[in-house]
């Protein structure tokens, strides 16, 4: 009986104590009196931005050795040994981006790649390999040299063609079996209408042996694209002079 009464005691005991605490704990002052407190939670939003950058579907181009005529009539002068499309780079995003473009070529074991062409003193052709059997090729990616064209929704770009007997990459960067690399920045778009500055990209141009027999598959290139995010402050990182050709047009073409 002591026992039990003891417990008894004790439990009482913690219950006055209990009931003692939540008396003379003091709740806050409401807010709109003097010394009021209140807490007002927040969480923060993210702005997020839109972005989509169209790149070209394919970058297939065309070997013609005898410059045979290859449009549908209208082309005058000496026809071209690469036969190229535009292959653009567009950005409909509402923020600035660099678009890094890595190309390399990808050749049959009987293609020879050059790299410093030679060419016929009266022919202007290109020199064939001095490797019995095989194929050369010299292989050019050109960049715009001025602003880009709008007709009837389609893009085209502006580019400088190589000249005659060309034995520098001009307004571009020769190919080999190793990257290529270039930067491509782009401004926004406003949603509405494409300016130039939303636009770049490139061709494909060079000399290849007028008297080698090219196959389907004997000649490749690969580019790997790389997107990158740009604030409007830090389009200035990016507006340099370029590392290709002064004749850049260098409010498209950023080079790295």
């Amino acid at each position: 009986m002591v026992k039990k009464m003891v417990r008894t005691a004790t439990a009482a005991l913690a219950m006055t104590s209990m009931f003692a605490m939540t008396a003379f704990a003091a709740d806050p002052a409401p807010w709109n009196t003097n010394n009021g407190e209140t807490e007002v939670p927040g969480d923060a939003w993210v702005v997020e931005p839109t972005v989509e950058v169209e790149l070209p579907g394919d970058l297939a181009f065309g070997i013609n050795p005898l410059r045979l005529q290859v449009d549908d009539g209208t082309e005058t002068g000496t026809k071209a040994q690469i036969v190229s499309s535009d292959y653009v780079v567009t950005n409909y995003s509402n923020i600035p981006v660099v678009v890094n473009a890595k190309t390399k070529m990808e050749v049959a074991t009987n293609v020879d790649i050059v790299s410093t062409p030679t060419y016929g003193a009266n022919s202007n052709e290109l020199d064939a390999s001095t490797t019995a059997g095989n194929k050369a090729i010299w292989l050019v990616q050109l960049y715009p040299t001025a602003d880009a064209t709008f007709t009837d929704g389609v893009t085209k770009l502006t580019t400088t063609a190589l000249a005659d007997k060309a034995t520098t990459a001009g307004a571009g960067k020769i190919l080999s079996a190793t990257d290529a690399e270039v930067n491509f920045m782009l401004d926004a778009f406003d949603g509405e209408t494409l300016a130039a500055t939303n636009v770049s990209g490139f061709q494909f141009a060079g000399a290849v042996d007028p008297n080698a027999a090219f196959a389907e598959g004997d000649v490749k290139v690969k580019t790997v694209f790389k997107l990158t995010t740009l604030s409007e402050n830090q389009k200035a990182d990016y507006e340099k002079a370029t590392d290709i050709d002064a004749s850049v047009h260098e409010t498209v073409v950023k080079a790295k």
